[in-house]
């Protein structure tokens, strides 16, 4: 069986490297079936929810029952007591961050705000990581001074919660969720802290019963069945749940003028994304868009420069017999990417799962965004970066109003031109880029969370 689980899981990263998530949900649940190991079963299973996502057609009302058995496999463990009373008479609360995206990663851009711009008189700040270090790992450290940091890369997740333990955490906050095979909750599963949150790096639930909050805001979720959808209690920010705050801001700078890359007509329209979140109904879309629009392009540039994929991508618009292919430019990752974009006009989002780092680089170099309104917390990540930085105009409830969208503001070129100048400004003065603005409303979430559990417990 260990053998079997082996070559599912093999086939599961095919499938992925190809852009056929499909194929790679089935795989990695296979794979988590015939395992042995159990830590393996739960990483198979973590992958498998994560590819979920990924596919049209799943309700919420599914994902929430598949992501739900995630905690039957941790119902052996033994979660750790806290002595409350060592609570009292403290200064500070002690927060613990705990991620494998303290490197090079699009959830990178999102995290300076929690090392950089909390509160030093009323907290204390602990970051532990999951990851190896590179570059921009040191670059975080340095925006977090006064963090303790502590590496927990390849250590066992007992002893990673072992440590976090005996480090007195009032309230650790999980950022990846089901991301990197699900390493931070295989850690909180132990209970370690208290009061533990999870958000940022993963879109959903995590179906963990030793989560207490989810950190979400309302726009993403803002109904009581929304709510419902969680088997933790949605912590509602009143600002966006994210907060963007790109480490190397010099890589969006340009010294020389913008290179004529494509074969523009009328309008250029852009995909800057991983190729596996373009599903068949989205390229239908795009096409119908361009029917609508002779004069245009789109450029579809992946996140990686592997040629398989590309080719993968190419062969799927061939089957689905897509009217204008020709006028679609399927291009690998380059260096030069954010360049890429000053020869882009409109920028086209994924469904149902959206953009966040993309929507956010495309905002940041100057570009609209049309995205959809999703049905779910995950599938609004897009719609509520444009609605928190300031551009409610470019989300769609549906995909007619999308292509509406699209068509429209791509027969507007003087329009476009203005809003081109305009738009960087205005998402870098938005509430989306306000860290110290959203550090405030964390905390003061934190102690209302504290307070809570102090209640509670009698403290």
């Amino acid at each position: 069986r260990e053998l079997v689980a082996d070559i599912y899981e093999r086939m599961g990263y095919c499938g992925y490297l190809m852009c056929d998530m499909r194929l790679s949900a089935e795989c990695y649940l296979k794979a988590a079936q015939n395992d042995v190991n159990l830590r393996k079963q739960v990483e198979h299973f973590s992958s498998f929810l994560f590819c979920l996502h990924y596919l049209s057609g799943i309700s919420p009302e599914a994902l929430v029952k598949n992501i739900a058995f995630y905690d039957s496999f941790f119902r052996e463990e033994q979660f750790y007591s806290h002595d409350t009373a060592k609570k009292q008479g403290k200064n500070k609360l002690r927060i613990g961050y705990l991620s494998a995206d303290w490197q090079e990663h699009a959830v990178a851009d999102f995290v300076l705000p929690f090392i950089r711009d909390y509160d030093g008189e009323r907290f204390e700040v602990f970051g532990y990581l999951l990851n190896e270090e590179d570059e921009y790992t040191h670059r975080i450290k340095a925006f977090g001074k006064n963090v303790a940091w502590k590496d927990l890369h390849n250590v066992s997740p007992a002893e990673c919660a072992r440590t976090i333990y005996e480090d007195s955490i009032d309230i650790l906050v999980d950022l990846g969720g089901h991301s990197h095979g699900g390493l931070g909750l295989m850690i909180l599963a132990y209970k370690p802290a208290p009061i533990q949150l999870s958000g940022l790096g993963w879109i959903n639930t995590t179906g963990l019963s030793s989560v207490d909050y989810f950190i979400t805001d309302g726009i993403s979720c803002n109904t009581s069945t929304e709510n419902a959808l969680f088997t933790e209690m949605p912590l509602i920010m009143e600002g966006s749940h994210l907060c963007y705050a790109p480490i190397d801001e010099e890589k969006f700078i340009f010294s020389t003028p913008a290179k004529r890359r494509y074969n523009k007509q009328d309008i250029v329209y852009g995909v800057f994304s991983n190729f596996n979140k373009i599903t068949d109904e989205v390229l239908m879309l795009w096409d119908n868009i361009l029917d609508k629009n002779k004069g245009g392009c789109l450029v579809l540039k992946d996140t990686t420069a592997e040629a398989a994929r590309q080719a993968a991508l190419r062969n799927r618009m061939a089957e689905l017999a897509l009217k204008n292919i020709d006028r679609m430019l399927v291009e690998g990752a380059s260096r030069d990417y954010l360049d890429c974009y000053r020869d882009v006009d409109i920028v086209l989002d994924t469904f149902p799962y959206t953009g966040g780092a993309t929507v956010c680089e495309a905002l940041y170099m100057g570009r609209p965004v049309i995205a959809m309104k999703g049905d779910n917390h995950g599938r609004r990540f897009s719609s509520n970066i444009l609605y928190y930085a300031g551009f409610k105009e470019f989300i769609a409830k549906d995909k007619d109003e999308y292509a509406q969208k699209a068509v429209s503001y791509g027969k507007d070129m003087a329009y476009l031109q203005q809003l081109h100048g305009k738009i960087r400004n205005t998402f870098c003065t938005s509430r989306l880029m306000d860290g110290h603005g959203y550090m405030a409303g964390l905390e003061k979430k934190y102690f209302e969370i504290w307070d809570r559990y102090q209640k509670t417990n009698n403290i």
